[in-house]
């Protein structure tokens, strides 16, 4: 495995794992703010206590996002991407040296009549 691709593996696996913890940190939005009853957090969690776990959670699931979104930004329009390398190939096609000789009779003249004409 090349170390591009560990990399990319390593910032997916990280934007998943931040999108977790920030859903996670609804646990206490949801105690503290009384949305629900969280039997796994067994301390009491004041609204403004809860509210704070909110913008943990929004600020953590939103930095994993992002991360996701330059990932796969980098990944479809990057140097690397099939675009890029669709460009260069084609470029470099356009600008091939091409052969700046003329068609002219005597060019024509071992071909076929009924080619020639």
């Amino acid at each position: 495995m090349n170390g591009r691709a560990t990399s990319s593996g390593v910032r997916w696996l990280l934007s998943v794992f931040l999108v977790t913890h920030g859903l996670i940190h609804l646990l206490g939005a949801a105690k503290g703010l009384g949305w629900a009853n969280v039997t796994q957090l067994a301390e009491p969690i004041s609204t403004a206590l809860g509210a704070m776990w909110g913008v943990a959670a929004i600020v953590t699931v939103t930095a994993g996002v992002l991360l996701l979104a330059v990932e796969y930004g980098f990944a479809s329009q990057g140097p690397r991407s099939g675009r890029a390398v669709y460009r260069r190939r084609a470029n470099a096609a356009l600008t091939a040296r091409r052969s700046t000789a003329l068609v002219t009779e005597a060019g024509l003249a071992h071909l076929p009549v009924a080619v020639a004409a």
